[in-house]
């Protein structure tokens, strides 16, 4: 015995059930290169919101007490697409210290990409 209707319920059954694939990105962070932070980053499966993979590197000066300190950070993780929108993207690139409103920081350089697709970080 033949059942045609059997056919569209499994589509439909495995279409609603069949499990959501998600961004993968890779994942590191580090204070010396990016090289390094290559090095140790792993891939992720990013969070359903998440739509973007994205690199990041921050140099940030500031000076206490008559004493500069020097830090840099390079990242790479996953990215919801208003944190990779072309006004934030901007907006780190153009950072500086004049926009900051946390004393003591004198000089700030921000770099950032974003990219979509798989482990494309």
């Amino acid at each position: 015995m033949k059942c045609p209707m059997m056919v569209p319920a499994v589509m439909v059954f495995l279409f609603v059930f069949s499990p959501v694939s998600s961004l993968r990105c890779n994942v590191c962070i580090n204070s010396d290169s990016w090289d390094d932070c290559a090095k140790s980053q792993a891939p992720l499966t990013c969070e359903p919101d998440d739509s973007h993979c994205y690199r990041r590197m921050e140099k940030v000066v500031t000076e206490f007490f008559g004493q500069t300190f020097k830090s840099t950070t390079f990242a790479k993780g996953c990215a919801t697409s208003d944190k990779c929108s072309t006004e934030a993207i901007d907006q780190c690139k153009s950072s500086s210290a004049s926009g900051s409103q946390q004393i003591g920081i004198k000089d700030v350089k921000c770099d950032m990409a974003c990219c979509q697709g798989n482990l494309c970080n």
